[in-house]
């Protein structure tokens, strides 16, 4: 049963080429799977630093983090979407890559930077990548690391679908936008009287 379930996935997704003369058409509404990482668009290299922005959120309680971080990524070429503090929840991982539909080479560019990263779909129009660092974060990847070699394709880290065929989960209600670098040497006051993140 386990071959056979194998199979018809492979064949679903095309890495194998089924027995049938006309292919399969399944609409998005009429599929259901518990698999939530998109896959990286075919045979794709990753983009230039310089043609993906990024907002860098600290779910953490550790002061200046995201700063710190964005600047690093900033230093690397990417554009800043700026950096703030996440409150929803704490992240016990390293680092949650979240995008959307127009953003998974994006998305898995910026991935490349981090330690074992988690990637998300969500609702959000448009390429802007949002990257919220958890407890577990303490640098990017080294430069000399074999996987920022821009001539290696993108590869999930998981077993994946098109992002067509996934739930995304809701955006935020503000995108990544254009930004200067904030300071890390800042000094953090009280929180803001509207409902926008203090910057970190």
């Amino acid at each position: 049963m386990a071959a056979v379930a194998f199979s018809a996935y492979s064949i679903f997704t095309g890495k194998v080429e089924g027995p049938f003369a006309e292919p399969f058409i399944t609409n998005a509404g009429d599929f259901s799977s518990e698999i939530t990482l998109p896959c990286p668009p075919k045979d794709s290299l990753p983009l230039p630093e310089s043609d993906v922005m990024v907002r860098v959120r600290n779910s953490t309680e550790k002061p200046g983090l995201a700063g710190t971080a964005l600047a690093d990524l900033v230093g690397r070429g990417f554009q800043s979407g700026g950096a703030n503090n996440f409150e929803e929840f704490e992240f016990e991982g390293t680092a949650r890559i979240i995008f959307g539909v127009d953003g998974v080479q994006e998305g898995y560019t910026v991935a490349r930077h981090f330690t074992d990263p988690v990637l998300v779909l969500d609702s959000r129009n448009g390429p802007g990548v949002d990257v919220i660092l958890g407890i577990k974060y303490e640098s990017l990847v080294p430069l000399y690391s074999p996987n920022l070699d821009p001539n290696l394709q993108l590869t999930e880290p998981a077993e994946c679908l098109p992002a067509s065929l996934i739930e995304p989960i809701l955006a935020p209600s503000r995108y990544p936008e254009p930004s200067p670098v904030p300071s890390v040497t800042v000094t953090e006051g009280p929180p803001p009287e509207d409902d926008e993140p203090a910057l970190d």
